[in-house]
């Protein structure tokens, strides 16, 4: 991920994968470059972040996203009632969570299975087993107890690290969960909190710490109950 600021204070997010992997990407980023050289620019300032998936051959990916709002408060009203109705209409609601987006390896045919966003808003909560299931379904089971406990260590250090940011509120954040689909390679799972683009310091630190002690509780025990599914 290549972000990149122009002087015209506008930020522009590069993503780019693998030839194969995600030709969107690489769209994005040819479709953005060539505006900032339409506007003259030939060279600008740029933030590298890590490639998640870099280390893995074939990166197998679950997109959840966090939380039970979605909008920070400097948002039109017409962008808040929209968020709020697709929470509402989603396990975001009850659950503190929703998917977003998964990529799975299949060994048997060398592709990847893909369930978008818009798959993800129509499962309910008796459907999440399911989703673990495709996503971890080919693992056997002591791999798959491996990363759910590593996953699980991760959520409880970035709930930790989320209460300790004083005035800060991560709306719309996603937790992104990765493991190697490859049977004969093995790189650790992982699990990283990503997309702040909603994120906001707030104006009453006090107050606002509370909120988020509720919130990260609440998701923590959302979690617990996925994993006992």
């Amino acid at each position: 991920v290549c972000v990149c600021v122009c002087r015209y204070m506008c930020v522009c997010v590069f993503v780019w994968l693998r030839e194969g992997v995600n030709p969107w990407g690489r769209q994005c980023y040819d479709r953005y470059v060539a505006q900032l050289r339409q506007r003259g620019h030939t060279s600008w300032p740029c933030l590298v972040l890590e490639d998640l998936m870099a280390r893995y051959t074939h990166p197998c990916v679950l997109d959840i996203k966090m939380g039970t709002r979605a909008h920070p408060d400097d948002v039109p009203e017409e962008k808040r009632a929209a968020a709020r109705a697709k929470w509402a209409a989603t396990t975001s609601a009850t659950l503190g969570l929703r998917f977003c987006g998964m990529q799975r390896y299949q060994p048997a045919s060398g592709r990847n299975l893909f369930e978008d966003k818009y798959h993800g808003r129509e499962l309910r909560e008796s459907d999440l087993p399911g989703a673990l299931v495709r996503f971890l379904g080919l693992c056997d089971r002591s791999a798959a107890e491996s990363h759910i406990k590593v996953w699980l260590a991760a959520v409880e250090r970035l709930s930790a690290a989320v209460q300790e940011a004083a005035g800060y509120r991560f709306y719309s954040c996603s937790l992104l969960l990765l493991f190697e689909g490859d049977p004969a390679s093995n790189p650790r799972a992982d699990a990283r909190l990503i997309d702040f683009a909603n994120a906001r310091l707030t104006a009453d630190p006090d107050c606002d710490r509370v909120s988020a002690r509720r919130d990260a509780a609440h998701t923590r025990a959302s979690y617990l109950a996925v994993h006992h599914y």
